[in-house]
Protein backbone atom coordinates (compact mmCIF):
# COMPACT_ATOMS: atom_id res chain seq x y z
CA UNK A 1 0.00 0.00 0.00
CA UNK A 2 3.22 1.90 0.65
CA UNK A 3 1.01 5.92 -0.20
CA UNK A 4 5.08 6.21 -0.56
CA UNK A 5 5.17 7.28 -4.56
CA UNK A 6 1.53 9.05 -4.58
CA UNK A 7 -0.41 5.70 -5.07
CA UNK A 8 -4.35 5.50 -4.53
CA UNK A 9 -5.52 1.76 -3.76
CA UNK A 10 -8.98 0.94 -5.25
CA UNK A 11 -11.79 -0.88 -2.90
CA UNK A 12 -11.30 -4.22 -4.71
CA UNK A 13 -7.84 -4.34 -3.51
CA UNK A 14 -8.55 -3.17 -0.28
CA UNK A 15 -11.65 -5.28 0.10
CA UNK A 16 -12.63 -9.11 -0.95
CA UNK A 17 -15.49 -8.49 -3.46
CA UNK A 18 -18.10 -11.52 -4.32
CA UNK A 19 -17.29 -12.24 -7.76
CA UNK A 20 -20.24 -11.95 -10.17
CA UNK A 21 -21.94 -15.53 -11.43
CA UNK A 22 -21.20 -16.07 -15.26
CA UNK A 23 -24.41 -15.95 -17.55
CA UNK A 24 -24.61 -18.61 -19.47
CA UNK A 25 -25.95 -17.92 -23.33
CA UNK A 26 -29.39 -19.87 -22.99
CA UNK A 27 -28.86 -19.66 -27.17
CA UNK A 28 -25.80 -22.27 -26.65
CA UNK A 29 -28.00 -24.63 -23.81
CA UNK A 30 -30.66 -24.58 -26.51
CA UNK A 31 -28.39 -25.92 -29.37
CA UNK A 32 -26.64 -28.21 -27.46
CA UNK A 33 -30.03 -30.27 -26.54
CA UNK A 34 -31.95 -29.44 -29.91
CA UNK A 35 -28.85 -29.82 -32.29
CA UNK A 36 -26.31 -32.27 -30.63
CA UNK A 37 -26.33 -36.01 -29.41
CA UNK A 38 -27.04 -36.16 -26.03
CA UNK A 39 -24.29 -38.97 -25.56
CA UNK A 40 -21.74 -38.24 -28.00
CA UNK A 41 -22.28 -34.75 -28.21
CA UNK A 42 -21.42 -34.65 -31.95
CA UNK A 43 -24.06 -32.72 -34.40
CA UNK A 44 -27.35 -35.07 -34.89
CA UNK A 45 -27.44 -36.63 -37.90
CA UNK A 46 -30.87 -39.40 -38.35
CA UNK A 47 -31.56 -41.79 -37.68
CA UNK A 48 -32.19 -39.94 -34.58
CA UNK A 49 -33.39 -41.97 -31.49
CA UNK A 50 -34.92 -40.22 -28.34
CA UNK A 51 -35.30 -41.88 -25.32
CA UNK A 52 -38.89 -42.08 -23.29
CA UNK A 53 -36.99 -38.66 -21.12
CA UNK A 54 -37.10 -36.82 -24.33
CA UNK A 55 -33.34 -37.11 -24.66
CA UNK A 56 -32.22 -37.26 -28.34
CA UNK A 57 -28.92 -39.25 -29.68
CA UNK A 58 -27.43 -40.29 -32.65
CA UNK A 59 -28.58 -44.13 -33.50
CA UNK A 60 -24.90 -44.76 -34.12
CA UNK A 61 -23.07 -43.68 -30.83
CA UNK A 62 -25.73 -44.80 -28.77
CA UNK A 63 -25.17 -48.17 -29.73
CA UNK A 64 -21.49 -47.90 -29.37
CA UNK A 65 -22.03 -46.63 -26.18
CA UNK A 66 -24.49 -49.53 -24.99
CA UNK A 67 -21.71 -52.00 -26.04
CA UNK A 68 -19.35 -50.28 -24.84
CA UNK A 69 -20.52 -50.26 -21.08
CA UNK A 70 -21.64 -53.71 -21.53
CA UNK A 71 -18.16 -54.70 -22.10
CA UNK A 72 -16.40 -52.06 -19.34
CA UNK A 73 -19.49 -52.52 -16.81
CA UNK A 74 -19.85 -48.87 -16.56
CA UNK A 75 -22.51 -46.76 -18.09
CA UNK A 76 -22.36 -42.85 -18.51
CA UNK A 77 -25.55 -41.31 -16.67
CA UNK A 78 -26.68 -40.06 -19.37
CA UNK A 79 -27.56 -43.42 -20.96
CA UNK A 80 -28.04 -44.88 -17.22
CA UNK A 81 -31.93 -46.10 -17.69
CA UNK A 82 -31.34 -47.25 -21.38
CA UNK A 83 -31.21 -50.91 -21.30
CA UNK A 84 -31.37 -51.92 -25.10
CA UNK A 85 -32.76 -50.29 -28.25
CA UNK A 86 -36.14 -51.30 -27.10
CA UNK A 87 -35.88 -48.55 -24.78
CA UNK A 88 -35.48 -46.05 -27.59
CA UNK A 89 -37.83 -44.85 -30.24
CA UNK A 90 -36.52 -43.40 -33.62
CA UNK A 91 -37.97 -40.00 -34.51
CA UNK A 92 -39.70 -39.55 -37.74
CA UNK A 93 -38.72 -35.77 -38.66
CA UNK A 94 -39.74 -33.16 -40.98
CA UNK A 95 -36.62 -31.47 -42.49
CA UNK A 96 -37.19 -28.16 -43.92
CA UNK A 97 -36.28 -27.59 -47.48
CA UNK A 98 -33.25 -25.52 -46.53
CA UNK A 99 -31.46 -24.62 -43.48
CA UNK A 100 -32.01 -21.45 -41.59
CA UNK A 101 -29.93 -18.67 -40.58
CA UNK A 102 -29.92 -20.22 -37.14
CA UNK A 103 -29.06 -24.07 -38.19
CA UNK A 104 -32.46 -25.59 -37.28
CA UNK A 105 -32.81 -28.37 -40.17
CA UNK A 106 -36.02 -29.98 -38.89
CA UNK A 107 -39.58 -28.20 -38.26
CA UNK A 108 -43.32 -29.57 -37.09
CA UNK A 109 -45.22 -30.74 -40.25
CA UNK A 110 -48.34 -29.52 -39.08
CA UNK A 111 -47.90 -25.97 -37.93
CA UNK A 112 -44.39 -25.23 -39.82
CA UNK A 113 -42.85 -23.72 -36.60
CA UNK A 114 -39.35 -24.34 -36.65
CA UNK A 115 -37.71 -26.98 -34.01
CA UNK A 116 -35.13 -24.89 -32.57
CA UNK A 117 -35.73 -25.30 -28.83
CA UNK A 118 -38.31 -22.37 -28.44
CA UNK A 119 -40.99 -24.20 -29.04
CA UNK A 120 -42.12 -27.71 -27.22
CA UNK A 121 -41.99 -30.69 -29.51
CA UNK A 122 -43.40 -34.05 -28.59
CA UNK A 123 -43.76 -37.44 -29.69
CA UNK A 124 -46.19 -40.56 -29.45
CA UNK A 125 -43.96 -43.67 -27.92
CA UNK A 126 -45.74 -46.04 -30.87
CA UNK A 127 -44.87 -44.37 -33.94
CA UNK A 128 -41.88 -41.71 -33.38
CA UNK A 129 -43.86 -38.80 -35.55
CA UNK A 130 -42.35 -35.52 -34.17
CA UNK A 131 -44.88 -32.27 -34.08
CA UNK A 132 -45.17 -29.21 -32.17
CA UNK A 133 -47.17 -29.34 -29.31
CA UNK A 134 -49.31 -26.51 -30.57
CA UNK A 135 -50.60 -28.21 -33.57
CA UNK A 136 -51.61 -30.73 -30.84
CA UNK A 137 -53.64 -28.11 -28.44
CA UNK A 138 -54.99 -26.90 -32.30
CA UNK A 139 -56.00 -30.19 -33.58
CA UNK A 140 -56.96 -32.36 -30.72
CA UNK A 141 -57.06 -36.17 -31.85
CA UNK A 142 -56.48 -39.69 -30.14
CA UNK A 143 -54.49 -40.75 -33.45
CA UNK A 144 -51.30 -39.52 -35.14
CA UNK A 145 -51.54 -36.48 -37.18
CA UNK A 146 -48.97 -37.58 -39.69
CA UNK A 147 -49.48 -41.39 -39.59
CA UNK A 148 -53.11 -42.02 -37.78
CA UNK A 149 -51.82 -44.58 -35.78
CA UNK A 150 -53.72 -44.36 -32.04
CA UNK A 151 -52.21 -43.21 -28.82
CA UNK A 152 -53.15 -42.24 -25.57
CA UNK A 153 -52.48 -38.98 -23.69
CA UNK A 154 -49.67 -40.92 -21.37
CA UNK A 155 -48.11 -42.07 -24.53
CA UNK A 156 -46.59 -38.75 -25.72
CA UNK A 157 -43.07 -37.84 -24.48
CA UNK A 158 -42.02 -34.32 -24.93
CA UNK A 159 -38.71 -33.58 -26.42
CA UNK A 160 -36.18 -31.92 -24.12
CA UNK A 161 -38.48 -31.02 -21.49
CA UNK A 162 -37.27 -29.03 -17.99
CA UNK A 163 -35.42 -30.97 -15.56
CA UNK A 164 -38.93 -31.03 -13.16
CA UNK A 165 -40.75 -32.40 -16.35
CA UNK A 166 -37.96 -35.22 -17.27
CA UNK A 167 -38.29 -36.63 -13.82
CA UNK A 168 -41.90 -36.50 -14.14
CA UNK A 169 -41.24 -38.49 -17.69
CA UNK A 170 -38.51 -40.69 -15.79
CA UNK A 171 -41.83 -41.99 -13.11
CA UNK A 172 -44.10 -42.63 -16.38
CA UNK A 173 -40.82 -45.59 -17.57
CA UNK A 174 -41.23 -46.77 -14.16
CA UNK A 175 -45.12 -47.26 -14.16
CA UNK A 176 -44.79 -48.63 -17.84
CA UNK A 177 -41.78 -51.34 -17.24
CA UNK A 178 -43.77 -52.29 -14.48
CA UNK A 179 -47.23 -52.61 -16.32
CA UNK A 180 -45.60 -54.91 -18.80
CA UNK A 181 -44.03 -57.20 -15.79
CA UNK A 182 -47.05 -57.38 -14.38
CA UNK A 183 -48.61 -58.45 -17.65
CA UNK A 184 -45.88 -60.93 -18.17
CA UNK A 185 -46.03 -62.69 -15.09
CA UNK A 186 -49.90 -62.67 -15.82
CA UNK A 187 -49.56 -64.87 -18.86
CA UNK A 188 -47.13 -66.82 -17.38
CA UNK A 189 -49.52 -67.80 -14.55
CA UNK A 190 -52.02 -68.63 -17.29
CA UNK A 191 -50.09 -70.79 -18.91
CA UNK A 192 -49.42 -72.84 -15.53
CA UNK A 193 -53.09 -73.16 -14.82
CA UNK A 194 -53.70 -76.84 -14.67
CA UNK A 195 -57.27 -76.35 -15.50
CA UNK A 196 -56.33 -73.89 -18.37
CA UNK A 197 -53.61 -76.09 -19.80
CA UNK A 198 -56.23 -79.05 -19.71
CA UNK A 199 -58.83 -76.90 -21.50
CA UNK A 200 -56.62 -76.53 -24.08
CA UNK A 201 -55.72 -79.69 -24.41
CA UNK A 202 -59.39 -80.69 -24.87
CA UNK A 203 -59.67 -78.25 -27.14
CA UNK A 204 -56.93 -78.91 -29.52
CA UNK A 205 -58.11 -82.97 -29.45
CA UNK A 206 -61.63 -81.86 -30.61
CA UNK A 207 -60.24 -79.66 -33.40
CA UNK A 208 -58.11 -82.78 -34.58
CA UNK A 209 -61.40 -85.05 -34.51
CA UNK A 210 -62.96 -82.85 -35.84
CA UNK A 211 -60.38 -82.21 -39.53
CA UNK A 212 -60.31 -86.32 -38.99
CA UNK A 213 -63.48 -86.48 -39.66
CA UNK A 214 -63.55 -84.05 -42.36
CA UNK A 215 -60.92 -85.62 -44.12
CA UNK A 216 -62.55 -89.22 -44.09
CA UNK A 217 -65.98 -87.93 -45.26
CA UNK A 218 -64.12 -86.16 -47.72
CA UNK A 219 -62.38 -89.53 -48.88
CA UNK A 220 -65.83 -91.10 -48.58
CA UNK A 221 -66.88 -92.14 -52.43
CA UNK A 222 -70.50 -90.67 -52.85
CA UNK A 223 -72.77 -90.38 -56.17
CA UNK A 224 -71.86 -87.04 -56.84
CA UNK A 225 -67.96 -87.36 -56.61
CA UNK A 226 -68.62 -90.11 -59.05
CA UNK A 227 -70.92 -88.08 -61.60
CA UNK A 228 -68.33 -84.92 -61.08
CA UNK A 229 -64.73 -87.01 -61.86
CA UNK A 230 -64.14 -87.37 -58.60
CA UNK A 231 -63.49 -90.88 -57.41
CA UNK A 232 -61.55 -92.33 -60.22
CA UNK A 233 -61.55 -95.84 -59.14
CA UNK A 234 -65.29 -95.81 -59.06
CA UNK A 235 -65.71 -94.41 -61.70
CA UNK A 236 -63.89 -96.78 -63.78
CA UNK A 237 -65.60 -100.13 -61.58
CA UNK A 238 -68.89 -98.46 -62.96
CA UNK A 239 -67.86 -98.18 -66.62
CA UNK A 240 -67.48 -100.86 -69.40
CA UNK A 241 -63.66 -99.74 -69.93
CA UNK A 242 -61.60 -103.44 -70.52
CA UNK A 243 -58.75 -104.03 -68.24
CA UNK A 244 -56.56 -103.73 -71.07
CA UNK A 245 -57.63 -99.59 -71.21
CA UNK A 246 -56.02 -99.00 -67.48
CA UNK A 247 -52.65 -97.70 -67.88
CA UNK A 248 -51.45 -98.00 -64.19
CA UNK A 249 -51.72 -101.54 -64.30
CA UNK A 250 -49.04 -103.84 -65.21
CA UNK A 251 -49.45 -106.56 -67.74
CA UNK A 252 -49.06 -109.37 -65.32
CA UNK A 253 -52.53 -108.01 -63.36
CA UNK A 254 -53.94 -107.74 -66.65
CA UNK A 255 -53.24 -111.35 -67.46
CA UNK A 256 -55.30 -112.78 -64.63
CA UNK A 257 -58.48 -111.81 -65.96
CA UNK A 258 -58.11 -114.06 -68.81
CA UNK A 259 -57.10 -112.47 -71.96
CA UNK A 260 -56.38 -108.59 -71.23
CA UNK A 261 -55.59 -108.25 -74.97
CA UNK A 262 -57.93 -105.26 -77.02
CA UNK A 263 -58.16 -108.04 -80.14
CA UNK A 264 -59.49 -111.03 -78.08
CA UNK A 265 -62.56 -108.27 -76.67
CA UNK A 266 -65.49 -109.82 -78.84
CA UNK A 267 -69.63 -108.59 -78.54
CA UNK A 268 -70.92 -112.46 -77.91
CA UNK A 269 -70.07 -113.02 -74.50
CA UNK A 270 -69.83 -111.26 -71.28
CA UNK A 271 -67.45 -111.90 -68.18
CA UNK A 272 -67.32 -109.92 -64.72
CA UNK A 273 -63.99 -110.03 -63.30
CA UNK A 274 -63.07 -110.08 -59.40
CA UNK A 275 -62.46 -106.38 -59.69
CA UNK A 276 -65.81 -105.69 -60.80
CA UNK A 277 -65.43 -104.73 -64.37
CA UNK A 278 -68.06 -105.98 -66.78
CA UNK A 279 -66.78 -106.65 -71.25
CA UNK A 280 -66.99 -109.31 -73.27
CA UNK A 281 -64.12 -111.25 -73.85
CA UNK A 282 -63.12 -113.98 -75.74
CA UNK A 283 -62.62 -117.41 -73.85
CA UNK A 284 -59.78 -119.11 -73.72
Amino acid sequence: MGADGGTIPRRDELVTVKKKAVKRDPQVELDAKWKFCALSATELQEPILACELGMMFNKEALIRGLISAKEDGIKPPVIKHIKSLKDVHELNLKKMERTDAAGNKYQCPVAGISMNGLHRFVYPLGCGCVVSEKALREAPSSTCLICGKHYTKEDVIVLNPPHEEMKLQGERIKERRAAKKAAKASSKTASVDPEAKAERKAAKRAAQQAAASAAAVAKKPTIKKVLMGADDELQWAMSTKPVTDKEKESAVYKSLFHSSKPGDVVDNHTFTSRAGYTKAYKWG
